[in-house]
Order: C-alpha cells, then structure tokens, then sequence
C-alpha cells in the first residue's frame, strides 16, 4: 500500500486553508447569528468587561508563523535573508491592567513575554516582515515589565 507524504511546503499550505476556512466559517456564524446591523454589534471578548468598574483587565496573544522555499542568492552574508527554505515562530503575549483611582487618575501596567524567533535571526528584510522579534534579545520568554503609564 502506497504511503502518503507531503512535504512541509504542502502543510504549509494545508494549514493555511484550514486556517481561512475555520476565519470565514466563523465570520459567517456570526453574522447570521447577528440581527443588528454591523455597526451595532458589541465589541468580540472572551470575558464581558464591565462598563462601571473601577479596574480593566485584558490580554493579547500575537503568533506568528514564517516560512520561505530555498533560492538562488547571488550574495550572502551574515545579516542576509538565508538562501536555504526556513520557518520560523515567534510568540508575544501581553497582559493588560489598568486602574481607576479617580475620574481624573489612570494607571496602567502591561506585562509582556516574548518568545521563538523569525526567520534569518530576524536581521535585513527577515526583521522586516516579523516586527515582533526585532526586540531586545535578552528578553527570553520569561515575563517583563513593557509598560507602566499614570494619566
């Protein structure tokens, strides 16, 4: 019985199909699901958030996935997009907190943890194209301070 195979390029391409199906089956749900018209539908959470609380919490997760074939370079160095096939992922998630003291003082503190990596070390064009690895390579994916605001 033959075995089937299919190269990394086409899982690639499989799970990118997966992906924009799942996204338009998805957004179709919603909508027939949704009686008013589109400017009136409630912002998407996985937690309703209150109107009158004094405190907010949310959170983002940014996953993104790379990869390019192999082809021909006339020049290579070492901050050079690698001519060789590739992929890559790089992972930033962000815990947002703010906090209402007074109708006029605000504070916020977002906690960040970056993680994976780009393509070609994210150097030249491959930084380019993933702006979530072009950070401080320190970082690692242990949690940091990113930021702190009083307003």
């Amino acid at each position: 019985m033959p075995k089937f195979c299919i190269s990394p390029r086409g899982r690639f391409f499989v799970q990118l199909l997966l992906l924009a199906a799942f996204a338009f089956t998805a957004a179709l749900s919603c909508a027939q699901e949704s009686g008013a018209p589109a400017g009136d539908d409630p912002a998407v959470t996985m937690f309703p958030h209150s109107e009158t609380a004094s405190y907010w919490i949310s959170a983002q997760d940014n996953i993104i996935s790379q990869w390019h074939p192999a082809f021909f370079a006339k020049y290579s160095g070492a901050n050079s997009l690698r001519p060789k096939a590739e992929n890559a992922v790089s992972n930033v998630f962000t815990l947002y907190t703010g906090y209402s003291f007074h109708r006029n003082t605000e504070f916020f503190l977002d906690i960040e943890s970056a993680s994976g990596g780009g393509l070609s070390d994210a150097l030249g064009l491959a930084g380019f194209t993933n702006l979530d690895v072009v950070r401080s390579p320190d970082l690692g994916s242990k949690p940091y301070l990113a930021r702190a605001l009083v307003r």
